[in-house]
C-alpha cells in the first residue's frame, strides 16, 4: 500500500515531468516522433501506389512492343524490390504507431486510476486490479544495515515500474525538459 500511496503523491506532484521521463523511456510516445512515423508511413504508402502504377506501365510497354524483355525484366524485378521493402516498412510503421497510441491511453487510463489514490486506507482487490499487472518477489537479500529484506518490483498497469527520482533527479530533469521546451518553441 506505501508504494501505491507514494506513486499517487509523486504523480500528483510531479505529472509532467513523470509523462516526460515516460516519453522518454518509450520510442514512440514523444509527439514529434510519431508525427514523423505518420509522415513517413503516408509517404511509404504513396509510393508503394505510385510503384504499382509504374508496374502497370512498363507492363504495357512491353506487351505493345515498345520495352525490350530484359529491361522489363529488370525494371520490373526493381519496382518489385522496392515496393516489397516499402510494404514492410509500413507495417513496422503501423505497428509502432498501434502500440505508441495504446500506450498514450494505457497512461492516462493509470494516471486517472492513480490520482484517485491518494488518500487510500485500505489496499482492496478493486485497487490492486486497477493499478497493479505484476508484482515480482525476490530472493531475501542482506541489506548495508545488515538486515535481511525481500525485494519487490511492482509493474503498474500500463506504466510498468516507476522509478521515483530523487532530488538530485527532479532538478536534473526540470531544467532538461525546460531546455526541451524552449529548443522545440
Amino acid at each position: 500500500m506505501k508504494i501505491i500511496r507514494e506513486a499517487a503523491e509523486y504523480i500528483t506532484e510531479h505529472e509532467r515531468l513523470f509523462l516526460y521521463l515516460f516519453a522518454k523511456q518509450h520510442k514512440l510516445s514523444i509527439a514529434n516522433n510519431l508525427k514523423e512515423a505518420k509522415y513517413e508511413l503516408e509517404k511509404n504508402k504513396n509510393r508503394i501506389q505510385e510503384l504499382d502504377k509504374l508496374i502497370e506501365a512498363v507492363f504495357e510497354q512491353n506487351v505493345l512492343g515498345k520495352l525490350p524483355d530484359d529491361r522489363y525484366n529488370r525494371m520490373l524485378t526493381n519496382y518489385e524490390k522496392e515496393q516489397k521493402d516499402l510494404m514492410q516498412k509500413v507495417e513496422d510503421a503501423e505497428k509502432l504507431i498501434n502500440t505508441a497510441q495504446q500506450e498514450n491511453i494505457d497512461v492516462r487510463n493509470f494516471l486517472s486510476n492513480i490520482r484517485q489514490c491518494t488518500d487510500i486506507k485500505e489496499l482492496t482487490p478493486a485497487i490492486v486490479n486497477k493499478l497493479i499487472d505484476k508484482i515480482e518477489v525476490f530472493d531475501r537479500v542482506r541489506g548495508e544495515d545488515g538486515k535481511k529484506h525481500v525485494p519487490i518490483k511492482i509493474h503498474f498497469v500500463g506504466v510498468g515500474i516507476i522509478q521515483f527520482p530523487d532530488a538530485e533527479m527532479l532538478e536534473k530533469t526540470k531544467e532538461e525538459m525546460k531546455a526541451y521546451t524552449k529548443k522545440a518553441s
